[in-house]
């Protein structure tokens, strides 16, 4: 698990390097970027959810203590219980107006693709992905609501139609009807589906990049994010497990998801819909960087 952790976080360096060192431009990573985004991710979610997503593994019969209905629901109480707690230590981060409302979207919306993706895969192999990509059903239908509710004032709701979900929905359909597509199609998207995580790592290490470091006017709130969001959080969710005694794989997930650091692209979603991009893109750099110390603890409390 080590072993895998490392080669994770070197193809982040790489992806930090070429970009650094120009062998990528900007628009070139902005493009790679957008590829993963709505065509080798939605190819890997397709997959995993025709292949994966039966009957059995959705565990209907158990309501919302099952996979396909109790996941998106501990997304959102991952997410809310991020908003909260940013909203509690704002005082103490010296956060207000626009700046508030970056740090709490910084704190509800941690990476929950690009990294939790090859992590889980490396502990619970492809079964762990199909729980990432069920995850990310409430994440993203949040994403879009609340948290551009939370940048600039109003929910973004046509953004839900995005290819992972489509591709979300598309796999559901099949893999819980039992339909099984002819195998040369199956191997085609399964190729572009593969692709997409380390792609996805190398992405990361560009954006990171781009985007630098800049402490000087942000080392109260970058402070208070990273020992937050990165200590505070996951051992609020440990806690709270331990108390409801919430069946597997949902509280896996949810300690996996509260241990992540701040999304790679923060700084592009908060340039584009409003906020502080400087304190986004140093809170990505700054909670990647010293999330390769935490992950591997928090991921050691996941059976």
């Amino acid at each position: 698990m080590t072993d895998r952790l490392l080669i994770f976080f070197l193809l982040i360096g790489v992806g930090y390097f070429i970009r650094k060192r120009g062998v990528v431009g900007s628009a070139g990573l902005k493009d790679i970027v957008q590829l993963n985004i709505d065509v080798l991710m939605p190819a890997l979610v397709f997959t995993m959810t025709t292949l994966r997503l039966t009957k059995e593994t959705a565990g209907l019969e158990k309501g919302v203590l099952g996979p396909l209905l109790g996941l998106p629901l501990v997304a959102v109480a991952v997410c809310l219980g991020g908003a909260a707690l940013a909203y509690l230590l704002s005082p103490l981060a010296g956060v207000k107006g626009s700046r508030k409302g970056t740090f709490i979207f910084l704190m509800a919306f941690a990476n929950s693709s690009f990294l939790p993706i090859p992590l889980i895969y490396a502990l619970r192999g492809e079964g762990g992905v199909l729980e990432v990509i069920l995850y990310g059903l409430g994440y993203t239908t949040l994403f879009w609501t609340f948290g551009m509710w939370v940048l600039h004032g109003r929910p973004e709701p046509r953004y839900l139609l995005h290819p992972n979900l489509l591709a979300l929905a598309a796999g559901a359909v099949l893999g819980l009807s039992g339909t099984v597509l002819p195998e040369a199609l199956i191997e085609f998207v399964r190729l572009l589906g593969n692709s997409a995580i380390p792609i996805a790592l190398l992405c990361v290490g560009g954006v990171l990049a781009e985007q630098g470091i800049r402490l000087s006017a942000n080392w109260r709130p970058l402070a208070v994010m990273t020992g937050a969001k990165l200590l505070a959080a996951p051992v609020i969710v440990l806690v709270v497990l331990k108390v409801t005694g919430l069946p597997e794989p949902l509280s896996s997930q949810a300690v996996l998801q509260a241990s992540m650091p701040c999304m790679a692209q923060a700084a592009l979603f908060v340039s584009r819909f409003g906020g502080d991009a400087r304190l986004a893109g140093a809170s990505s750099f700054l909670t990647t960087l010293v999330s390769a110390v935490t992950i591997p603890f928090f991921l050691g409390m996941i059976r």
